[in-house]
């Protein structure tokens, strides 16, 4: 199962709504630094935010859809035996 790491908040961050529908992508960025109930599965919260985080979203899925290994590493996995 994956789990999320939260980084805390930036120092600078403005104060905003955590439910805000829209915003710039700093905006947003800034509302998930500032976020306090960041669930510990990564799909599920990004599940729930897909709306109020929509420009984080889609690169939020990207990252996470990445596979844990490559060919390569198998390559070598399968030539040590």
């Amino acid at each position: 199962m994956l789990t999320c790491v939260h980084i805390p908040n930036m120092p600078n961050a403005p104060k905003s709504a955590s439910r805000q529908t829209s915003g710039s992508t700093l905006q947003q960025i800034q509302r998930y630094l500032n976020m306090k109930d960041v669930e510990t599965d990564c799909l599920a919260f990004w599940h729930k935010s897909q709306t109020s985080l929509n420009k984080l979203y889609l690169p939020a899925m990207r990252a996470l859809s990445v596979l844990a290994s490559s060919i390569a590493v198998e390559r070598v996995f399968s030539q040590k035996g």
